[in-house]
């Protein structure tokens, strides 16, 4: 499933990479550089694929157990 993101949609990904557990909207789009319309495209697809979820108001969460580790390890 990874290798078939785009390369944004992979950058959104790795944004979220600093936070323990739940991410702020706001964090990931200021990392990536670009403005909230361009972050909730990536976003919205990311959801569809079920890589995120929603975690409440403005928050998402990995779905994938060990994505974290794995997004680690890649080189970019």
């Amino acid at each position: 499933v990874y290798h078939n993101l785009s390369a944004k949609d992979k950058s959104y990904l790795r944004a979220m990479l600093p936070d323990k557990q739940v991410r702020e909207v706001r964090d990931i789009r200021q990392r990536m550089g670009v403005n909230s319309n361009t972050a909730s495209t990536y976003r919205s697809r990311l959801l569809a694929s079920g890589l995120i979820q929603d975690a409440g108001r403005g928050r998402i969460r990995y779905t994938l157990p060990f994505i974290r580790d794995f997004l680690n390890m890649q080189e970019y």
